[in-house]
């Protein structure tokens, strides 16, 4: 593996996508972590109550039902596949699913000429996957401070609107 024309930072944020997992740094602290989208909300921030701005949309085009990986198997001299596991969502009242059937998006095969075992394909997979499912959605919202939302933590939405109100994952977190 060579790490060339980019930096460490870099290098270990796109290692890391690979597997599914975000890098965070929290004071002085670098951690790499799956996002858990089931975890538990540490805030709930509602529209008219402590949201002061909500800039949100939504973006189908990455949304695909069914992703695979293949790769070469060079011993039976075939393609191997895996399928995508990962189930999770984000808000809103769209799943991906139904934004992948309006723009006709049922599947995707990512293929390599590596020769990858099946746990590094079900990696590949799973993290393409979560890494669709998370784009889903992608905004900011201002609200009133509170210390508990760190990056990567997730939030309750509400009173946003049916297509955005629900469980919402925070990439970023910025006091000002």
């Amino acid at each position: 593996l060579v790490q060339y024309n980019t930096s460490d930072w870099d290098f270990i944020v796109s290692r890391m996508d690979r597997l599914g997992k975000i890098v965070l740094a929290d004071a002085g602290t670098v951690s790499a972590r799956q996002p858990d989208l089931a975890a538990a909300t540490v805030l709930d921030v509602q529209f008219g109550n402590n949201v002061l701005e909500f800039n949100a949309s939504i973006d189908a085009r990455t949304q695909i039902k069914d992703l695979s990986v293949s790769s070469w198997n060079p011993g039976s001299q075939d393609m191997d596949t895996t399928d995508a596991d990962f189930g999770g969502d984000t808000a809103g009242n769209l799943s991906p699913d139904d934004l992948s059937d309006a723009l006709k998006t049922t599947a995707l095969d990512i293929r390599t000429t590596a020769t990858l075992e099946e746990e590094e394909r079900q990696h590949l997979a799973d993290a393409r996957k979560m890494k669709n499912v998370l784009g889903k959605i992608r905004g900011s919202v201002k609200f009133f401070g509170d210390t508990r939302v760190h990056a990567g933590d997730v939030v309750s939405l509400k009173g946003v609107g049916d297509r955005f109100s629900g469980t919402a994952f925070a990439g970023s977190v910025t006091h000002e």
